[in-house]
């Protein structure tokens, strides 16, 4: 594959705000994060959407894939918290507050 190639283009996001983007480290699967606090993991090529994640109610600001590809991180800054996500269920399995003193 030459560098630079477009691999998928996803036009769910149209007239918002597309925030975050994490590659899946098989390479096959991107998670998007939106304004809206959506979550949604695409796989590359078919623009297929397998899943979409409900817990933010406010931007996803950061994505994170685990080395395995199980886990999924999803930041928000403006929430200030953090969810761990088992891709496996599509549940969140934990999630962190920012220490506000």
């Amino acid at each position: 594959m030459a560098k630079g190639t477009l691999l998928s283009r996803v036009t769910e996001y149209r007239g918002q705000q597309l925030n975050s983007v994490a590659i899946h480290p098989d390479g096959h699967f991107a998670a998007l994060g939106g304004a809206d606090g959506s979550i949604k993991i695409w796989k590359i090529g078919s623009n297929t959407l397998i899943a979409q994640l409900e817990g933010h109610k406010l931007e996803v600001s950061q994505l994170q894939f685990s080395e395995n590809g199980i886990i999924l991180a999803s930041a928000s800054s403006t929430e200030g918290i953090v969810h761990i996500w088992n891709l496996r269920t599509s549940e969140i399995v934990k999630t962190l507050f920012k220490d506000v003193k």
